[in-house]
């Protein structure tokens, strides 16, 4: 595992040591770029596509395929990224990929066509595996795959645009028969290096070290399109979920994904199933997926999670894949355990989330529409019956006004599980978890009065009386230059004592708010133990 996670560290080491031999340049950094998987007409390998449909009535069905770069600037010094099979299509077995053997030019030069690894500009290497999951854990692909790292000597492209051809080439085949429907190539985002999370397996480096990721805290965008192969010809096609997401339940007892909620709220929160039919005692991926009617900046987000009597909550994931970002989260088994604090609106819970989203320059963060916010792992009760994951609290900060955080409203929709098996005898329906009009912008929450100068509450750096996202937020933009802590703030943000406001001091309040750790008045944080 630690030679594995080292491939990506390295690759950012190349990366440094390409810039430091390169000629210096004054260009424009582009502002997001693209990693895609195409299908390539053979007889014209600068001809490429994200979709295509092909017939197996007859025999098998071999496609060129190749991975892509898309940039406006040529600054590119390393590339590492993940793609293979998807866990959605509906036969894995009657999909393979391997090595293409090709001449074909690459986006950097040209490679060795026996399968050699070395190009004019640069050096590559496009590795097959069977199963990564071992390795790297969470997130890591479980079907065949293949991780490609590149590194490069020169500025500049062999084509006329950086995605005139592949940087690097391979087989997918299709077998005769297969299920007909959408079988799919995709990128695999997660972290290298859990649980530091600083090192998300997709990744570009350029010449001036900027890092553009989907995952990283801080980083530029990195958009990814996978491959999406149509088959016809084959067996009629079985019932699946539209999500892409990797989950523990069965296919038996899934159901249609859910269609966002229509209402007034700036942000909906709602299941990726209206309802999830599982056995007494089933474990499965409850995914909290976000919608929103417009692009939404948001600088801090928390959640709480109260979950009915009888469900075991067992994880809450540690990234967000709605905003690109590692979260802190912290959670307890369900039942009369709960946190040791309350949420911010007075409720127990069981779990908790917490993120800040401001960047290096003061700004915050865009929320990928209809991508999932956040996932937890639930075991169901063993009686049959009707039960509810509720969120007592969600919100999400998008600026301050005179100092005082102001939330997006939102409608949160609880997520549904039915156990089935014999005669229902216990049903859970209260109230609050069966209501979807749940909003967060509470007055209390903005007009709080700020504390007087001279008062020390441990993590209250905007000294409004209160420990929550809003002083994650206020902190990291101070941090970045882009506000300034009052006396009193600075006072209150330094949560470790050691004289300074910075990236530690903003991680332990973060942890705090999710009850990881206790902030103190006269010590360190410390961890909280459930």
């Amino acid at each position: 595992m630690k030679k594995l996670i080292s491939a990506v560290t390295s690759l950012a080491m190349a990366a440094t040591m390409v810039a430091s031999v390169a000629p210096s340049m004054a260009i424009a950094a582009d502002a997001s770029k693209d990693f895609s998987v195409r299908v390539i007409d053979s007889a014209d390998v600068t001809k490429s596509s994200s979709s295509t449909t092909v017939d197996v009535s007859s025999g098998d069905v071999t496609l060129l395929c190749g991975f892509y770069l898309k940039e406006g600037t040529a600054d590119t010094g390393a590339i590492s990224t993940n793609f293979g099979i998807s866990e959605s299509c509906p036969d894995t077995s009657a999909i393979s990929i391997a090595k293409a053997k090709t001449d074909a030019p690459t986006f950097s030069g040209k490679i060795d066509p026996e399968f050699g690894d070395f190009i004019s500009n640069g050096t590559s290497l496009l590795t097959y595996s069977e199963d990564q999951s071992s390795a790297y854990g969470e997130g890591a692909p479980k079907l065949p795959s293949f991780t490609f790292s590149w590194v490069g000597t020169k500025e500049q492209w062999t084509g006329a645009a950086s995605d005139t051809y592949a940087a690097a080439y391979f087989n997918v085949t299709i077998k005769k028969g297969a299920k007909s429907g959408d079988y799919k190539i995709d990128f695999y985002d997660y972290f290298a290096d859990a649980p530091t999370n600083l090192q998300p397996y997709n990744q570009v480096v350029t010449m001036n070290q900027q890092i553009y990721s989907a995952l990283g805290s801080g980083h530029s965008p990195l958009n990814m399109e996978g491959l999406t192969i149509t088959v016809k010809g084959g067996d009629e096609p079985v019932a699946t979920t539209t999500t892409t997401a990797t989950t523990t339940k069965p296919a038996e007892t899934t159901t249609t994904t859910k269609a966002p909620v229509t209402s007034d709220a700036d942000i909906e929160l709602f299941y990726a199933q209206d309802e999830y039919k599982v056995a007494p005692g089933e474990t499965i991926d409850l995914d909290v997926m976000m919608s929103t009617k417009e692009e939404l900046e948001v600088r801090g987000m928390y959640l709480s999670v109260l979950v009915d009597d009888g469900i075991t909550l067992n994880s809450i994931e540690s990234k967000s894949a709605a905003f690109g970002v590692s979260v802190d989260t912290s959670w307890t088994e369900g039942g009369d355990t709960y946190l040791k604090d309350p949420d911010f609106n007075g409720n127990k819970i069981h779990g908790a989330v917490a993120v800040g989203l401001v960047d290096g320059e003061g700004n915050g963060a865009y929320a990928k529409t209809e991508r999932r916010v956040e996932r937890l792992n639930v075991t169901a009760p063993t009686e049959p019956g009707t039960y509810y994951v509720n969120m007592p609290t969600t919100q999400f900060m998008y600026k301050e006004i005179d100092g005082k955080a102001v939330f997006w409203t939102v409608n949160y929709t609880p997520a549904k599980i039915v156990v089935e098996g014999g005669e229902v005898t216990t049903t859970t329906t209260p109230a609050a978890t069966t209501t979807t009009t749940t909003t967060t912008k509470p007055v209390a929450t903005t007009t709080t009065t700020a504390i007087e100068e001279g008062d020390h509450l441990p993590g209250d750096a905007n000294c409004d009386g209160k420990v929550n996202i809003a002083d994650v937020v206020r902190l990291n933009k101070a941090i970045a230059g882009k506000a300034e802590l009052s006396a009193q703030g600075k006072i209150n943000a330094d949560v470790d004592y050691d004289g300074d406001q910075d990236a530690t001091d903003s991680t332990n309040i973060l942890k705090a708010i999710v009850k990881l750790v206790e902030l103190h008045m006269d010590k360190a944080p410390t961890d909280i133990a459930y």
